[in-house]
């Protein structure tokens, strides 16, 4: 069978520039090539660059072309260099692949833009996957008219979650969408025989004030002193709250050697802590999906997670929710308490919905569709 040629067209993907923004868009590239042969098209300003350059490389099968380019100084220039250097790695990639079928867009805005001028002028249809909590209805009461424009002219919409979907569909009002959740990579994140598991709580975030990673070191505080063996490991990049966390935890010596903060780690040692801890501890104010939980779920690890969708929709034992700092305190307590809660295999038969089969499933159900 001949795999249909589709182009993703991201807003975010991982480059020398940012190397971790947009993997789960990767992720989903991944997945997609096993039913469809996927180009993957990216521009990225780079203030170390002189001139433009094209990068041409494979990742796990399937082309990248990240083309590069100066960063422009003015409002009107960064417009013309969005389209101009888009525009050199389309003819680039068209030149070595041919035109390709479908062009899928990741994050409407503002790869859809783009996008929009390959529909009219090229004659290339496009679907859309929206992963942006900017369109959640906590974040938002209107829609800009472009970015409207876009979803209403893609051939699907999609999002990676039923509640961001819904806020969408009202925002816009446009129908026929379907979910297309981000990938648990189930290689890495799956219920491994390891033991007893440690009294270690996990916190794993990008340090985002909306993560509220203050709140559970100080939610959690009397837990930890009272404890010897409870730990706290906080998990994510450099940024946010993270050096907010550090110095409140230096001006408490006692906690200095109960809170431990690592950067960013590879997805197998994730897993294997995750497959060793108490629980994890997310409270965010709002997710588009939480694939942290759902990488936690599926290593069997239990989760203390804020009252918000799509977490306060799981109907799982080894999920409760916490509405304050202090709740946090009294959740994790009850994994302590109820150690027999990890390694369900509800939990477990729950994560395998974001497993790569079962996305393939659903990007075989997509480009079917619309091809």
């Amino acid at each position: 069978m001949i795999r249909p040629l589709v182009l993703f067209l991201p807003s975010w993907y991982p480059n020398r520039v940012t190397p971790t923004n947009g993997n789960f868009i990767r992720n989903h590239a991944r997945v997609a090539n096993r039913v469809a042969e996927v180009l993957v098209l990216y521009a990225q300003p780079d203030a170390n660059c002189k001139q433009f350059e094209i990068q041409d490389t494979t990742f796990e099968g399937f082309r990248e072309v990240i083309v590069y380019y100066p960063k422009a100084s003015t409002k009107l220039s960064r417009y013309f260099c969005f389209f101009k250097y888009r525009w050199k790695g389309w003819r680039y990639l068209k030149k070595k692949t041919g035109k390709p079928q479908l062009i899928h867009v990741h994050v409407a805005f503002p790869a859809g833009v783009f996008a929009l001028c390959l529909r009219f002028f090229c004659g290339v249809k496009y679907v859309v996957t929206e992963h942006w909590s900017g369109y959640l209805k906590k974040n938002t009461t209107e829609m800009h008219w472009l970015h409207k424009f876009i979803f209403q002219h893609s051939t699907l919409n999609s999002a990676v979650s039923k509640h961001l979907m819904a806020d969408i569909k009202e925002l816009t009002g446009t129908k026929g969408w379907k979910t297309l959740p981000n990938l648990v990579l189930n290689t890495f994140f799956k219920k491994q025989e390891t033991g007893d598991r440690s009294k270690t709580i996990l916190h794993i975030s990008n340090f985002n004030s909306l993560k509220n990673s203050l709140k559970i070191i100080q939610g959690l505080e009397v837990l930890l002193l009272e404890n010897e063996e409870i730990k706290l490991l906080m998990i994510g990049e450099n940024e946010g709250e993270k050096d907010a966390c550090r110095q409140y935890v230096l001006a408490n010596k006692k906690l200095n050697a109960k809170v431990h903060f690592e950067d960013v780690m590879e997805p197998a040692y994730i897993a294997a802590l995750m497959r060793n801890a108490t629980c994890l501890v997310s409270f965010s104010d709002y997710e588009t999906q939480g694939i942290t939980v759902l990488e936690a779920l599926a290593c069997g690890l239990p989760v203390v997670s804020s009252d918000i969708a799509p977490m306060n929709t799981y109907k799982l034992e080894g999920v409760v929710l916490a509405k304050t700092p202090e709740e946090i305190c009294q959740q994790v307590r009850y994994f302590l308490a109820h150690p027999e809660l990890a390694d369900s295999l509800e939990m477990q038969e729950f994560a395998v919905k974001f497993s790569e089969e079962s996305l393939i499933l659903k990007f075989k159900k997509i480009y079917s569709e619309v091809l």
